[in-house]
């Protein structure tokens, strides 16, 4: 089958809005996205190398680097870094927090654990990880995104799609890039006609294909721009 992304109810990838229903995510250029554990939360080195063990295997699934360490002090809430903490929760093990703006692109995100032992978890730490890059959850049980995840790491199904989401970022980027680079030629020829602009490169995300596996990308789109994804 199609897998989680494409099923009714599913929402592995989280959609703009807009017209275009942009699939939200961090822009390719900005990877790696520098990863900061809050000071004074009593996170032991061990904690922290059991969790980047695991970011590690995430990567290695993925096929590209998208986290990397990043220090920050106890007061800082930069909005271009992931910032992880603790937080006490009567249910949850982990709840990340996630802005995008209107063309998708994630910033001020934050994970939290409802202890820090929680870091040495796989399962949590992929699944909360994974929200980190943007996605929600999926409805196929045998999913990492599955609510109530039976898994530890990303089956096939979650390494197609999330690469898809990738590849459509990377798309968006460059359409972002090219629609300013006309705007900016626009701007500095007012004596060109109106028959003479520079069209933006199309893009199209009806369908997207990962080896034989085909990805409609005309989702329903969510309705806002900051939702928690919880665990």
């Amino acid at each position: 089958g199609k897998g989680s992304a494409t099923r009714k109810g599913s929402h592995f990838w989280r959609l703009t809005t807009g017209r275009d229903h942009r699939i939200v995510g961090w822009n390719p250029s900005r990877f790696p996205v520098r990863v900061a554990f809050r000071p004074g939360r009593g996170i032991s080195p061990d904690d922290s190398a059991a969790f980047w063990r695991t970011v590690g295997q995430m990567q290695e699934d993925l096929g590209v680097r998208v986290f990397e360490p990043a220090t920050i002090n106890q007061s800082d809430d930069p909005d271009d870094i992931i910032v992880v903490d603790t937080r006490q929760s009567a249910s949850d093990d982990g709840t990340t927090l996630v802005t995008w703006s209107s063309n998708g692109s994630l910033y001020d995100v934050r994970v939290f654990f409802r202890t820090a032992a929680k870091l040495r978890d796989k399962g949590i730490v992929t699944h909360e990880m994974l929200h980190a890059l943007g996605f929600g959850h999926s409805t196929d049980a045998g999913s990492i995104m599955y609510a109530t995840p039976a898994v530890d790491r990303m089956s096939e199904h979650d390494v197609a799609f999330a690469q898809v989401a990738l590849n459509s970022r990377s798309e968006s980027e460059r359409i972002d890039l090219w629609e300013r680079l006309a705007l900016a030629v626009a701007r500095d020829s007012p004596a060109s006609g109106a028959g003479e602009g520079y069209a933006v490169c199309p893009g199209s995300y009806d369908e997207i294909r990962v080896g034989k596996l085909a990805v409609a990308s005309a989702l329903a789109a969510t309705t806002g721009c900051a939702a928690p994804l919880k665990h």
